[in-house]
């Protein structure tokens, strides 16, 4: 049960990640924030960081390359208070960081106002390490202060110490002396277990800093990817994306969709590998259907659906999956469900709901003499003309069944909708049924099936059924 447990509620959170990252973007487009970078065709795909940053959407095809510039030449870093690594900028690589929910160096507040979400959510760590990495030290004491204070308030005593500590030990470094700092603090290093504050010292430290960092397990990959882009340059950072993408296709890691983007062959290689890894068809078509009009027309794709909508059958849930086609119809036009019921004549098999191809006879359609045709009132007998064999009986009224698309009910028990109420509607357990309009009728005052002998509690069960019947 545990596990089980613990297997639900990854995938929730999966769901979630997978969902935030499609609406984030699609926010991101409609601020027109990466409209300069993207365009304005990006409207109709779900791009990720890799073909961004391949300049899949330059009018040229090609990525613009990135410029270096000292940390300590920003306008908005203190020189005073962080280390003087190279940052790097193009119209990609910013949109890249965006994407990636990291804020904009270009946008005056846009840091602090980051900042201070991250603490009202009490992801002290996270905070300060993003602010270490954007060259304000003094703001990341801030809040490791601030969540030592509200750590004690709440009685967790043992991260109250550890955020003071690391506090204490971060407020006390200066690019001055940073090799005397990270001789004191190497010993403190060892003893952080927070992956966050492990990568901010590692940062300050200097040595192989930004190799550790990535290398941070721990760190989200859409924290890894953006700090990639701030200070990788275009060899490194094409190079780390590759190995980044194989590792998710490989690990089937749904929730690195940003970097290969929805739309995207590598996207749809991501979702096979978590099909594989899961079995979780659900996420899979939930996150295929946020693109699915820009979805490259694969097989793979169709077979998502066609495999939930399956598995949905096999639970008994009809409306959830007519409601599944309905949405899939809507996301794309040339979507046509593929029938799932099929009314057949009982004397000779052969189809009595199938209509006749154009320009071809109803006769010859059945392999009669040309000019024949079903004979009968209003179609209530077999249209293949070898057969002619009147159609079942409602088990009510009595009548024949009609296929005729007028309904033949006496004006008496007419309704809003007349082809509705004389349609086929019969049990999927005991098989019987008649007019629509008389089994609703009946089953608003009785349980069990209308043929005498049979003791199908037929309305028990489909509970949605039951609740229009008693509307």
């Amino acid at each position: 049960t545990h596990t089980h447990t613990h297997t639900r509620t990854h995938t929730q959170c999966v769901i979630v990640v997978c969902v935030l990252t499609f609406i984030l973007y699609k926010r991101l487009l409609k601020e027109d924030k990466l409209v300069s970078v993207l365009g304005r065709k990006s409207h109709g795909s779900v791009p990720g960081v890799q073909s961004i940053l391949e300049g899949e959407f330059s009018p040229k095809r090609t990525c613009s390359l990135a410029t270096p510039k000292s940390m300590h030449h920003h306008s908005s870093i203190n020189a005073a208070e962080s280390p003087d690594f190279v940052m790097y900028h193009s119209q990609e690589r910013d949109a890249c960081v965006l994407l990636c929910g990291w804020p904009s160096l270009d946008v005056d507040g846009d840091l602090e106002s980051f900042l201070k979400r991250e603490e009202m959510e009490e992801n002290f760590e996270r905070a300060a390490a993003i602010a270490v990495f954007h060259g304000h030290v003094r703001r990341a004491v801030t809040s490791l202060r601030d969540g030592a204070s509200l750590a004690n308030q709440q009685g967790e005593g043992a991260r109250s110490n550890m955020l003071s500590m690391i506090s204490l030990g971060v407020a006390g470094y200066s690019p001055n002396s940073a090799n005397l700092w990270q001789n004191t603090c190497a010993s403190m290093k060892k003893d952080i277990k927070n992956p966050y504050l492990r990568a901010a010292f590692s940062f300050l430290s200097g040595e192989d800093s930004l190799l550790s960092v990535l290398k941070e397990s721990g760190i989200s990959y859409q924290d890894r990817v953006a700090f990639a882009c701030h200070f990788l340059d275009d060899k490194k950072l094409h190079q780390y994306l590759s190995h980044l993408t194989s590792h998710l296709i490989t690990g089937g890691h749904i929730d690195g969709l940003f970097v290969t983007g929805i739309s995207h062959k590598s996207g749809l290689d991501l979702i096979t590998s978590y099909i594989d890894m899961t079995s979780d068809i659900q996420t899979a078509c939930l996150v295929a259907g946020q693109a699915m009009p820009f979805t490259p027309k694969e097989k793979t794709v169709s077979s998502w659906f066609e495999s939930y909508s399956e598995l949905l059958d096999q639970w008994r849930l009809w409306h959830v999956r007519a409601s599944l086609d309905i949405e899939h119809k809507k996301l794309d036009s040339s979507h046509r469900p593929f029938q799932q019921s099929h009314l057949t004549c009982s004397y000779c098999n052969k189809s009595i709901g199938t209509r006749p191809e154009r320009g071809v006879s109803i006769g010859r359609q059945f392999g009669g003499e040309r000019g024949q045709a079903p004979t009968g009132p209003k179609g209530t007998v077999c249209p293949n003309p070898n057969c002619r064999k009147p159609l079942p009986r409602c088990a009510l009224c009595l009548l024949n069944m009609s296929i005729s698309s007028e309904s033949h009910l006496p004006e008496s028990q007419s309704v809003g909708n007349e082809k509705f109420a004389a349609w086929f509607t019969w049990c999927q357990t005991c098989r019987h049924g008649g007019h629509t309009l008389h089994i609703v009728e009946w089953f608003r005052e009785h349980q069990e099936c209308p043929v005498s002998g049979c003791n199908c509690r037929c309305i028990s069960l489909d509970g949605m059924t039951a609740s229009v019947v008693k509307e």
